[in-house]
């Protein structure tokens, strides 16, 4: 028998892209990789925008819970990536789970690292355990993952993706 212990979910579902409006207050190039990205601006989805990822995010949040449970979406960006643009490994810090929307890609290339590769490596275990998952994912597709997974975009073609975080309130169990 397998028991798969310290497991870390990741959560896949669709979403229409066509209903997701941010007015986005400016783009710069950020980060080492210099991705053009909305992310340092105060972004607002529109109203109708907002309930709908709301709905979209609640939908597959509740795989995480066994209970109700409250949320709020702690910040949202785009990301334009032209011709060999990538992003470098991070975190998403104040936040406890994260989201990725793809909505112009031809193929996602986000990758996650499992957060024991080094000591996979240093105990020569990589055959018996991976050390990175790249999903198959589509435009019009989301994923979601907790925030302290880190992950990383390889060099892209021309692609957007929305991203954003989530703060759970703990306080508002039910």
């Amino acid at each position: 028998m397998i028991v798969n212990i310290f497991s870390i979910p990741l959560i896949i579902g669709n979403i229409d892209c066509s209903k997701i409006k941010i007015n986005n207050k400016g783009f710069n190039k950020k980060w080492l990789s210099k991705t053009k990205t909305s992310f340092d601006f105060k972004n607002q989805l529109t109203k109708e925008s907002e309930d709908y990822l709301l709905n979209v995010l609640s939908k597959n949040l509740i795989q995480f819970f066994k209970s109700k449970f409250a949320f709020k979406i702690n910040g949202i960006w785009e990301n334009h990536y032209e011709e060999n643009d990538y992003q470098e490994a991070h975190i998403h810090t104040n936040s406890d789970f994260s989201f990725i929307i793809y909505k112009e890609v031809c193929e996602a290339n986000t990758i996650f690292l499992n957060p024991l590769r080094y000591q996979i490596e240093a105990n020569n275990c990589c055959d018996y355990f991976d050390q990175k998952y790249h999903p198959t994912l589509r435009q019009n597709q989301i994923i979601v993952f907790p925030s302290f997974l880190e992950h990383l975009v390889l060099k892209n073609n021309k692609s957007k993706t929305i991203s954003g975080n989530i703060l759970i309130n703990k306080n508002e169990f039910n």
